[in-house]
């Protein structure tokens, strides 16, 4: 994987892969997202094959796990197990997030849907994915995309 191929504009934010499924033996995917702060809902998803960790490294976010919400800044981990349905959102200007992958494989779901980073910050806030609609993509990933989080609302930070 090339430098110019490790950040992908997609669903919005910046995604950089510090450690691709090629490297790891298909074990594991990690990236740096930058995630700036939402207007509208995050998209609530369900995996059937990854689990999540994230870590938060900078700003601040809600992480809605199942029926839990997480809230934090640097230091804050959320852990998001497979087949429960998550999302998360920005409550500062951005938010800063070390996603782990267990096992490998969504790299290549991102560079799908999204495009090749034109810069090294995240898509400006009319970006829209190449694709259109991700839905047939997400499902031959194992993604079941479940729509707008539900009472969800911005934080004034």
């Amino acid at each position: 994987m090339t430098a110019a191929e490790r950040s992908i504009w997609a669903f919005g934010d910046l995604m950089t892969i510090v450690l691709s499924g090629a490297e790891t033996d298909g074990r594991a995917f990690v990236m740096r997202q930058v995630v700036p702060r939402h207007v509208r809902p995050p998209g609530l998803h369900r995996h059937a094959n990854e689990d999540h960790l994230w870590l938060v490294e900078s700003g601040r976010g809600r992480f809605y796990v199942g029926d839990t919400v997480i809230e934090g800044g640097p230091g804050t981990v959320a852990w998001g197990p497979r087949g429960i349905p998550h999302a998360f959102s920005a409550d500062t200007d951005e938010l800063h997030v070390l996603v782990v992958t267990t096992p490998a494989g969504l790299e290549t779901y991102f560079a799908e849907v999204g495009e090749p980073a034109r810069s090294d910050s995240p898509p400006p806030p009319d970006w829209e994915s190449p694709i259109g609609d991700e839905t047939p993509i997400a499902a031959r990933y194992g993604i079941e995309l479940l729509g707008p989080l539900p009472n969800w609302s911005p934080s004034s930070g």
